[in-house]
């Protein structure tokens, strides 16, 4: 691929793409806070899970 050909790939990729609408910008905001949360809430299980057996570093 030469680089005439790459511009041109570049411009047809950017004529068919569009901007994300706010509700989907608000829909990926929850998903990533709610996959923040999720990962979290499973460390500090772990964490209070080693607590309780007596593994936890100190």
């Amino acid at each position: 691929m030469n680089v005439k050909e790459l511009l041109a790939s570049i411009n047809k990729l950017l004529k068919i793409t569009t901007k994300p609408t706010q509700k989907e910008i608000f829909l990926l905001i929850k998903v990533s806070l709610l996959g923040a949360a999720l990962i979290g809430g499973v460390g500090f299980i772990i964490k209070v899970l080693f607590w309780i057996v007596g593994l936890a570093s100190r």
